[in-house]
């Protein structure tokens, strides 16, 4: 019992969560952001593919209409002309079906989170469209699934769009236009790695589309990384150095400090 609850309080740790121990029960002891965090890595690391998919979410959460959230997440974000890669897509529906089920289980957050799960983004970075997104998409979950949302709840949820979605205004810029958006100095910068990636791993990642999303995620880097779980290392390790490998040489160029969560 005690090398058990030994190991539960070392994996609770890198979520800063406590494992409190009185009168015969156990309790797990932190902020409802770490606990919804940690939910979010378990998720991640019981599923047996690389990346998370629908099927695996409901699964998870067999009282919670993954589609309808993936609807509702979709409408808004064409709405307003925001554009999210497939990845990002699965992972913000996770953390909202996560959030769905704390608050049905009467575990809302009552306060504005500092920053998104797994990003350096806070509050102060965000623009009013993107909490028009947010509210607008918690308008619409509350309403389908008959739970509240909260401020808190609405500011949390206006840092994950954020982090994980690009104006799509961006899809009509070109290599040549894409300028007005990103300095020289990044955009050489993505030149510099999508040579390196060629001359190391002998993969050409050249094409147009490719550098202007490789372009926008570098300039986001700073305070938008995405949320990749380490679990993810393991499963994709070939993948995961070619991401050191860039990571690296933009620590080399920028000398700002990234989390292993922004190399992919």
């Amino acid at each position: 019992m005690k090398t058990t609850l030994a190991k539960t309080r070392r994996r609770l740790e890198p979520f800063n969560l406590e494992l409190a121990q009185q009168d015969g029960m156990l309790e797990i002891v932190g902020t409802e952001k770490n606990k919804r965090r940690m939910l979010a890595e378990l998720l991640y690391e019981e599923t047996s593919i690389n990346f998370l998919d629908l099927e695996t979410i409901q699964r998870s959460f067999p009282d919670i209409d993954v589609a309808v959230v993936r609807e509702c997440t979709i409408k808004t974000l064409d709405a307003h002309r925001y554009f999210v890669n497939d990845y990002s897509l699965i992972n913000l529906i996770l953390h909202i079906a996560v959030a769905i089920e704390r608050m049905r289980s009467n575990r809302p957050q009552t306060s504005g989170a500092p920053d998104a799960p797994g990003t350096t983004c806070t509050q102060s970075d965000l623009r009013a469209h993107e909490y028009d997104m947010a509210n607008e998409l918690a308008d619409q979950l509350q309403q389908r699934f008959a739970v509240p949302f909260p401020s808190a709840e609405r500011d949390e949820l206006a840092l994950l769009l954020a982090s994980r979605t690009t104006p799509s205004t961006y899809e009509v810029e070109t290599r040549d236009s894409i300028g007005r958006f990103i300095d020289a100095d990044c955009l050489n910068l993505v030149d510099t790695l999508i040579k390196n990636v060629e001359a190391f791993y002998f993969i050409d990642l050249s094409e147009g589309e490719f550098f202007i999303r490789f372009a926008l995620h570098i300039k986001r880097t700073y305070s938008f990384a995405p949320d990749i779980t380490p679990t993810q290392k393991t499963r994709s390790p070939k993948r995961f150095m070619q991401a050191v490998h860039c990571s690296t040489m933009q620590l080399s160029r920028w000398r700002e400090s990234l989390s292993n969560s922004a190399t992919y």
